[in-house]
């Protein structure tokens, strides 16, 4: 099984613009040029590269959750080896399971390549359905429990069953303290987990923007980005959201208007017209609060900070200037991603802005 199953798996190396950004793992390719990996292996990442055996290719995220801990890569060419298929339904506590990756990444040699250094280690499912903290994630539901103990180069990789059907995605390890283990080794992503994300992704693709590490503060991003759902479109509906504030952030009101349907866009005239209001406007902060629907259309419950001159701010505010917006946007998929179709203030909406109070001791 493992010869078989070995030459659909594969090492990731992704590069961030800093070094705790940089990132190491396994992927496990599940179509000719389709690799599905844990998302905390490919965040904010510059450069994706993969190997495969000897080959060297790079790969971009199409689909990103990291709130569930799955990302899927395209990769720049086809590759060969196995075609991974994700089980449904999942097995029972007590199944045998094998994971496959490369736990002692820290010391990986490229000129051996990767079909030398993949590990396959056995063991047992010991619970489905669990939810843990992981660090700089959160908390991650429909988690595989195993009693396999894996390494952080093993995050990615494929868990499968002894028909060597996928089962999992190896997402965390247990943790240790003076006492010794406190949790049990490893967690995955369970498999109708990742078939619905794959699914989703597959249908509608978002090639995500990598990371900028240029040094000039104009070009990085002026909006704080926060999402709060285990949605699979949420972060590339964040992604919509964001080009749209940060054109009003930089006047650039044509790539803000770009961000909208052509049937919001019929209604807002021009680019001109629809910013009137908007010359002093600032988004400060965007957080998805909440996305329902599926398929072509979603939902989405969005809150977000801004700052204007006065004149331009809610006059029923003693602040006028600071203020807090809820809005429910109604977003339609198109060729070039999700597009805003609609938008509404949700009752209560603009709030004043939270401000610490100074105190004099």
């Amino acid at each position: 099984m493992q010869t078989e199953l070995g030459s659909g798996v594969v090492f990731i190396q992704s590069q961030g613009c800093w070094r705790e950004t940089s990132g190491l793992g396994t992927g496990a390719l599940i179509g000719k040029n389709m690799v599905l990996t844990a998302a905390h292996v490919v965040n904010e990442a510059h450069e994706i590269r993969l190997m495969q055996g000897h080959r060297v290719a790079t790969a971009k995220v199409i689909g990103f959750n990291l709130n569930a801990d799955l990302a899927l890569l395209r990769v720049d060419s086809d590759l060969e080896g196995h075609k991974f298929e994700i089980a449904s339904p999942l097995p029972i506590r007590g199944a045998e399971l094998a994971i496959l990756g490369f736990p002692h990444a820290e010391t990986w040699d490229p000129a051996l390549g990767s079909d030398s250094q993949l590990q396959f280690s056995e063991g047992h499912v010991s619970s489905l359905g669990r939810s843990m903290e992981i660090e700089d994630i959160g908390k991650v539901a429909n988690l595989l429990q195993t009693d396999v103990l894996a390494n952080p180069g093993n995050s990615g990789g494929p868990v499968v069953d002894t028909s060597g059907k996928l089962i999992g995605v190896v997402s965390a390890k247990g943790r240790y303290d003076d006492g010794g283990l406190t949790t049990p080794p490893t967690f995955a992503v369970e498999a109708t987990r990742a078939v619905q994300a794959v699914g989703e992704w597959i249908e509608r693709p978002t090639e995500y923007p990598v990371a900028d590490c240029s040094v000039d503060s104009d070009q990085e991003s002026s909006v704080i980005l926060e999402n709060k759902v285990d949605h699979d479109q949420a972060a590339s509906v964040a992604e919509t959201l964001r080009k749209y504030a940060e054109g009003i952030n930089v006047a650039d009101y044509s790539q803000s208007f770009a961000q909208f349907s052509d049937q919001l866009a019929l209604r807002m005239v021009s680019p001109a017209a629809w910013s009137k209001r908007l010359g002093t406007s600032t988004w400060n902060s965007l957080t998805i609060e909440k996305i329902s629907g599926k398929g072509d259309m979603l939902r989405a419950r969005v809150s977000f900070e801004t700052n204007q001159a006065a004149e331009e701010g809610p006059a029923d505010l003693d602040d006028p200037t600071c203020s807090v917006w809820t809005m429910n946007y109604t977003m339609t998929w198109s060729d070039s991603g999700w597009l805003i179709n609609d938008y509404k203030e949700v009752p209560g909406s603009p709030a004043a802005c939270d401000v610490e109070e100074e105190y004099d001791y």
